[in-house]
């Protein structure tokens, strides 16, 4: 399972990255930061399915 807080920390080092003057990198930043965390749940999930085949 993700760690939220580490995963906050991580978004708020490298949001202090960017400038204040470029608005939209920061909410472009974000969205692409979630689908990452979005694609590595989905993964982990994947992981942990039982796949059963009829006999």
């Amino acid at each position: 399972m993700l760690d939220v807080l580490d995963i906050l920390n991580e978004i708020n080092a490298l949001m202090i990255k960017i400038s204040a003057d470029h608005a939209m990198g920061k909410e472009n930043f974000v969205a692409l930061k979630m689908i990452e965390i979005n694609e590595k749940e989905t993964l982990e999930d994947n992981e942990n399915v039982l796949v059963t085949r009829p006999e």
